[in-house]
């Protein structure tokens, strides 16, 4: 626990956790079972996974606003997807120390720790969870009805184990009778299949693109993947792509000239990174393993492919029983290291938050109904990826819950965006908000860092404020 410490100790709500809460308090059924139909609103982000709604009304309906509490939970969901990893790296032969040093690296891993730190993400651990546990009961030949529901559950709680879903019959052909393999496999290709429809009935689409749009994409994530790769064979930083990828290549030449068995279980690593990221090749274009912050959970799959595969190379050339030992605490210490930076930036994002939060409070202590509050935001994020106030969806959940108002909204004025006073309502300029217009009357301007409140009740005032702001 080392790494995460301080979140839990400081740790607070970030981005989409407002909207969730909010939308659960404050969403038109106010809470209960009705609360899905909220969450499953197109303009939240909630709506992009299938079973995201009802597990956040779960959540947020059991919980409530108690940040400690998401915090805990979402270490406890990671806490299981190792332990599920740890039964399917068992499950196919793998000795025990190499799955737990797979288990446990994967828990502290940097570079997909915001399934971790974060609250919004803590149910993609779940979903990959369900993947291994499914995986794992469909090697031990348990009836297939339970590996079905497992991946179609999956693929609706995250999308990203979808691929994995559909080849995991490759893993059956030297585990069962061909026969048996090919029916087990053909359900699995039937779950994805389910799971994927679906998630398109579900959920709302970005348009996919055309082939070379998806194609270049697919070079990014494929170039982008190498530099992930460095970052998680050596941590400590100075391995660039071309020594990674160098490193690779030599220690599996080595493997297969002394024919290692690990040469399995680097193929498999391998396999896991390839599987991990082709499901985002069809995604929108900002989904890459270079994503910062925030948007690092999509190395979730591939980062654990990466790990057996530093693992398994280290094991190739040495003694496993002395080199694998101590690569895995080489790395746990790396990760260690770096999951203890992030640890900070997510708690300083929380500590500004929450000053901000007071400070509109203190300026603004009982606005009326209906009343939209934009705040000049300096800081929109404390690193790459790890955000303040910076979207709609955080600030306007945020004051809802702050006034426990639903008719009260905040949307952030960040740099290099602004504010345009219209004939009958002020109008915010840059950063997606440009719909979020405000008749007169109802916005107020709000600057924490200098203590200021401006009004724009008419063109004329308006104008005096934004200039002042």
């Amino acid at each position: 626990m080392a790494g995460f410490a301080g979140q839990v100790r400081h740790g607070g709500f970030i981005a989409d956790d407002w909207t969730n809460l909010a939308t659960y308090r404050y969403g038109p059924h106010h809470g209960g079972l009705g609360a899905v139909a909220d969450y499953r609103r197109v303009d939240l982000p909630s709506a992009n996974h299938a079973a995201q709604p009802v597990l956040f009304a779960m959540e947020y309906g059991l919980l409530g606003g108690h940040v400690r509490m998401h915090v805990l939970l979402t270490l406890a969901l990671a806490a299981l997807l190792s332990v599920a990893l740890f039964a399917f790296a068992r499950e196919l032969g793998a000795p025990p120390g190499f799955a737990l040093a797979l288990a446990l690296l994967a828990f502290v891993y940097p570079l997909s720790d915001a399934n971790r730190f974060w609250a919004a993400a803590a149910w993609n651990n779940l979903a990959v969870a369900l993947y291994f546990a499914g995986a794992t009961l469909a090697l031990r030949r348990k009836p297939h009805a339970f590996t079905f529901v497992a991946f179609v559950a999956a693929i609706l709680t995250y999308e990203l184990v979808t691929v994995a879903v559909a080849l995991t019959g490759v893993l059956y052909l030297s585990r069962m009778s061909r026969r048996e393999a090919l029916l087990r496999w053909g359900a699995d290709i039937v779950a994805a299949v389910v799971g994927v429809l679906l998630v398109e009935v579900l959920t709302p689409r970005a348009p996919l693109g055309t082939t070379s749009e998806k194609l270049h994409h697919a070079g990014v994530i494929a170039k982008q993947s190498l530099t992930v790769w460095a970052d998680t064979l050596w941590p400590f930083g100075g391995l660039g792509r071309g020594a990674a990828v160098a490193i690779l290549v030599v220690a599996l030449a080595i493997g297969a000239w002394r024919r290692s068995r690990w040469l399995w279980a680097a193929a498999g690593g391998l396999a896991f990174v390839v599987v991990g990221y082709a499901v985002l090749v069809p995604g929108e274009d900002f989904y890459t393993p270079l994503y910062p912050g925030l948007g690092n959970r999509v190395n979730l799959m591939a980062g654990i492919g990466m790990i057996a595969l530093a693992l398994a190379l280290v094991a190739m050339v040495g003694r496993p029983r002395v080199t694998l030992p101590i690569m895995a605490a080489l790395l746990a210490v790396g990760y260690i290291v770096k999951l203890r930076d992030h640890s900070d930036e997510y708690t300083r994002s929380a500590a500004i938050q929450a000053r901000q939060l007071n400070g509109i409070r203190a300026l603004v202590p009982n606005p009326p109904p209906g009343t939209t509050i934009f705040m000049r935001q300096p800081t929109p994020e404390v690193a790459p990826g790890i955000s303040t106030f910076s979207w709609r969806w955080d600030l306007s959940g945020a004051t809802k819950v702050t006034y426990r108002d639903g008719a009260v909204s905040g949307y952030p004025i960040l740099p290099g965006s602004g504010l345009v006073c219209e004939p009958a309502a002020i109008r915010p300029r840059g950063n997606g908000l440009e719909a979020y217009s405000v008749q007169y009357g109802h916005a107020i301007l709000v600057d924490v860092d200098t203590d200021r409140v401006l009004g724009a009740d008419d063109p004329a005032s308006c104008r005096r404020a934004v200039k002042a702001f």
